[in-house]
């Protein structure tokens, strides 16, 4: 290769973000200190990871199949555990900080949301927002990525990502085995609760 040739390929990486020596940034590193609680509080970035699995909920309140949806995602919410066997992290694509914090307040968002203004937010937006919304991104515990309202272009909606958590949740009650402390806690409590 011609050393001209070499260096404009190399120049091109590294411009592009693919620089052999870029490290790829944890969830946690990259939400710390960009959380806030559903009141609106500043919260760490384990009030938000402290599950096996994130719900990333893109949405707005200028949306309204968002504001739709948004109504089913807090009754499955309250219904299923919601901030203790999964949690959902709100990333908004509202027009401002006060248009997210009245959505949040008027849908009774009992979730933590990403600080609107906030390099979080955009780098969420970039690696795992898309083409619409509303968008539930679920990701397990190591940040990998189990469902998506998209599948390619294809828009499948957030409701088969319920699904998908379901007979995850499902699962891991009929066999807790290898679920984390924090879970079979969790969910040992509930079966003692129900059982009485």
């Amino acid at each position: 290769m011609k050393p001209s040739l070499a260096l404009a390929c190399t120049a091109f990486l590294i411009l592009n973000g693919c620089a052999p020596t870029k490290r790829t940034i944890s969830l946690e590193e990259t939400l710390a200190s960009a959380v806030i609680d559903h009141k609106g509080e500043p919260a760490t970035a384990n009030h938000a990871l402290n599950t096996d699995y994130l719900l990333l909920y893109f949405s707005a309140h200028w949306c309204p199949p968002c504001r739709g949806f948004t109504p089913k995602l807090v009754e499955y919410y309250h219904n299923n555990l919601g901030g203790q066997l999964f949690q959902v992290l709100f990333v908004s694509s509202d027009r401002s900080d006060r248009e997210m914090q009245a959505y949040m307040k008027e849908a009774a968002m009992p979730w933590p949301a990403v600080i609107y203004h906030s390099e979080a937010r955009k780098t969420l937006e970039k690696v795992y927002s898309g083409q619409g919304i509303p968008r539930l991104v679920l990701l397990d515990r190591a940040g990998k990525v189990v469902a998506d309202s998209f599948k390619g272009q294809t828009y499948l909606g957030p409701n088969q990502v319920l699904e998908k958590l379901d007979s995850l949740l499902d699962r891991r009650k009929r066999d807790p085995a290898g679920v984390t402390a924090t879970t079979g806690q969790i969910l040992r409590a509930t079966n003692d609760y129900k059982k009485r």
